[in-house]
């Protein structure tokens, strides 16, 4: 993802505008929710709320309780959930999204 910039045409700023606004850049940037979510049965989409403040633009498995996989359910995410599905029934996961 590429790191997010200021606008450089914004005229002047107050100096503390401009750095709160900097930190909520970066924070932004640096979104991140860790979730943990079993999948009951394999090849089935599981809703995982992500808690993020945007679109999710990523996600990866950080831990396991089993071996599987995870992958895209059939619908997009959205502003409060990602849709997933695993080959494995039963497998709790831990998910980072970001």
């Amino acid at each position: 993802m590429p790191e997010p910039k200021l606008p450089t045409d914004v005229g002047p700023l107050n100096p503390r505008l401009r750095e709160w606004m900097r930190q909520h850049v970066e924070q932004a940037a640096r979104a991140r929710s860790q979730v943990s979510v079993t999948f009951p049965e394999a090849d089935t989409d599981v809703r995982v709320r992500h808690r993020l403040p945007g679109l999710p633009t990523g996600y990866r498995m950080i831990r396991s309780d089993s071996a599987g996989s995870v992958y895209d359910g059939s619908r997009a995410g959205d502003r409060h959930y990602l849709y997933l599905r695993s080959n494995t029934a039963g497998i709790t996961v831990t998910i980072e999204v970001s």
